[in-house]
């Protein structure tokens, strides 16, 4: 599982890279996207809550800074919706094992 926790982290922040959005907007979503496989990680050696709210915290923080109508660019929205779902799936996969 933890390979497979890195394997689609990397290419997640690989979408990241190469969204075209501004340099600053890449900076936060790597800086958040490093922090959730330790979490995630941690969430599958323990089934603690406080790892499933941190990580909902630091994605739902990266998300929101990624569409903030007035801070972000076009293309930070669009990686938001594309991020998000991605995501999502990997929850959903981390839910089944």
């Amino acid at each position: 599982m933890q390979k497979q926790i890195g394997s689609e982290f990397q290419r997640i922040g690989e979408l990241v890279q190469a969204s075209g959005m501004l340099d600053d907007e890449k900076e936060m979503a790597a800086g958040c996207l490093k922090k959730l496989p330790a979490l995630c990680q941690s969430f599958c050696e323990s089934y603690e809550s406080r790892d499933v709210e941190a990580i909902l915290r630091v994605e739902r923080g990266m998300l929101a800074r990624l569409t903030e109508p007035t801070d972000s660019s076009a293309r930070a929205r669009e990686l938001a919706k594309v991020l998000s779902t991605r995501l999502g799936s990997l929850r959903d996969t981390s839910e089944h094992v």
